[in-house]
């Protein structure tokens, strides 16, 4: 599937494991406990190709490092 929902880190590396370039597209989860833990991975991991922000909402294009 080209879009998945994700609940948590562990979901997110099941689905970007095999992947050198992806879009993530974070919604509301800035109030999930999970934000923070998620975000602080793709950092870590990845750098920022683009960035595109709407009212609630980032659309970040990633790339492995």
């Amino acid at each position: 599937p080209n879009a998945v929902g994700v609940a948590d880190l562990e979901e997110v590396k099941q689905h970007i494991e095999n992947k050198d370039n992806f879009w993530f597209l974070f919604t509301f989860l800035r109030y999930s406990q999970h934000y923070e833990e998620i975000k602080g991975f793709l950092s870590q991991n990845y750098r920022i190709v683009e960035t595109k922000h709407f009212f609630g909402i980032d659309l970040i294009n990633y790339e492995k490092n």
